[in-house]
């Protein structure tokens, strides 16, 4: 348990799960990238919890940008850089998209669920449709 980072009961609770979820599905190994992982989100909130869960079953899939602050954004794009130039294909479920046009090649817009369109990051940044889900059709 990372002894620094439990505060409460719950707070153990939660670390021993996630400990027992990752030796489960073989990433054992990599408990410490699991921690430093967490250890980068900032406040202590459900989706902090549900993101240690989802490292804990696959450290390779690592979800959103997580109310990351500047720094750290951008600490993540160099990693997801760095994977997709080792020739990683990486599914990035993600809102902020200053994050989404630096890091990708190819992007699938969603509106309430359906898929609105699909290109590059230039052709999604042109997209009348795009513009009208997103920004109104004044723009």
């Amino acid at each position: 348990m990372p002894t620094n980072l439990v505060k409460t009961e719950s707070d153990e609770r939660l670390w021993r799960q996630a400990k027992a979820l990752a030796a489960k599905n073989g990433h054992k190994e990599n408990w410490g990238y699991i921690v430093s992982i967490y250890q980068t989100m900032k406040g202590r909130d459900a989706a902090k919890q549900a993101a240690l869960y989802c490292l804990a079953l696959n450290p390779e899939y690592v979800s959103g940008s997580l109310a990351l602050r500047h720094m750290e954004k951008q600490k993540l794009a160099a990693l997801l850089r760095q994977l997709r130039s080792e020739g990683m294909s990486i599914l990035l479920v993600e809102h902020d998209m200053d994050l989404v046009m630096d890091v990708t090649d190819h992007i699938v817009v969603m509106e309430f669920g359906t898929k609105l369109m699909d290109g590059t990051p230039e052709e999604v940044q042109q997209s009348p449709k795009v513009r009208a889900a997103y920004l109104g059709t004044e723009h």
